[in-house]
């Protein structure tokens, strides 16, 4: 099976903030609640060996304060099939993205066909690159259980037509942005961990075969005065990650590459998600900026 895939998908459901690149912290209680330490250990070796396929439904909303919030909510989401393969090689694909920026609505795709990957983008295809992101992600040594604290079982409940148990409890950010130092430097990692107020998650595990089915993760989060932001103008705000698998090992779907495709050199850069990547590009770590740059564009 594709152990690293899958290991870097739990670990996105289970705390992996690297987009967005906000962690949680909580106390030292997890010794107290074996059952929930022993359901989450379950659910992770589970969705690391056991997942085959499914469809993915994820969305990521930040409501900023500061300078970024002049732009409104910012939001990300993420749905389509994705198989994962047997061996090393690349999982199957076929996702639709939606993000909102400055109150504008920017649609793009992305395709895999277990070779080479794709961005969809106003119906036409561009190739994307495969060993960077490939070898930076098979570097990493994720341990999910060593970022969670104060773990407790709740009632059981039903996803999507699936029985499953449910755990809460908080996520350690010092513990897990070690764990990801190659995609978040330490100076940015520690300005992080120290603006976090409050957090919470929730994972859903399936009943029977204990593969995740559902992740939330929520955020409260303030930089303190004399402190620097991890994004200039963002001082204070509110973060949900929600993560939900569906379908999980039913008819693998058929995703097949694009019949035709453009170098991504040809993305244009001054209108829709090629336009907003570049404001991204271009802004750095300055969120005003970001802003301006979003008003300019032609969605």
């Amino acid at each position: 099976m594709n152990s690293s895939f899958r290991r870097v998908v739990l670990a996105l459901a289970v705390g992996v903030l690297c987009a967005a690149a906000i962690g949680a912290c909580g106390d030292d209680s997890s010794k107290k609640v074996s059952a929930a330490q022993r359901l989450l250990d379950q659910t992770i070796k589970a969705t690391s060996t056991s997942l085959e396929n499914g469809r993915l439904d994820a969305r990521l909303q930040l409501e900023p304060k500061g300078l970024l919030a002049l732009g409104g909510p910012i939001s990300l989401a993420v749905k389509g099939p994705f198989v994962l393969p047997e061996g090393d090689g690349q999982p199957l694909l076929d996702l639709d993205a939606v993000v909102t920026v400055a109150g504008r609505r920017y649609g793009g795709g992305l395709i895999s066909d277990g070779e080479h990957r794709f961005l969809a983008l106003d119906g036409k295809a561009y190739r994307l690159g495969d060993e960077r992101s490939k070898k930076r992600l098979e570097t990493l040594d994720l341990d999910p259980l060593r970022w969670i604290k104060g773990e407790q079982t709740k009632a059981n409940e039903r996803i999507r037509g699936t029985d499953t148990m449910r755990v809460t409890g908080t996520v350690d950010a010092a513990r897990m942005l070690d764990d990801l130092d190659e995609l978040v430097p330490a100076p940015l990692g520690d300005r992080i961990a120290g603006a976090v107020k409050s957090a919470v998650f929730d994972v859903w595990s399936g009943a029977e075969d204990k593969i995740l089915r559902q992740f939330v993760l929520r955020v409260v989060f303030e930089v303190a005065k004399g402190e620097e932001p991890p994004i200039d103008g963002l001082e204070a705000g509110n973060f949900q990650l929600r993560i939900r698998l569906d379908d999980v090992n039913g008819r693998p779907p058929e995703i097949k590459a694009p019949a035709k495709s453009r170098p991504l050199s040809q993305v244009p850069t001054d209108r829709g998600l090629g336009g907003l990547l570049e404001c991204l590009k271009n802004s750095a770590r300055s969120g005003a900026e970001l802003v301006q740059c979003v008003a300019t564009l032609d969605p």
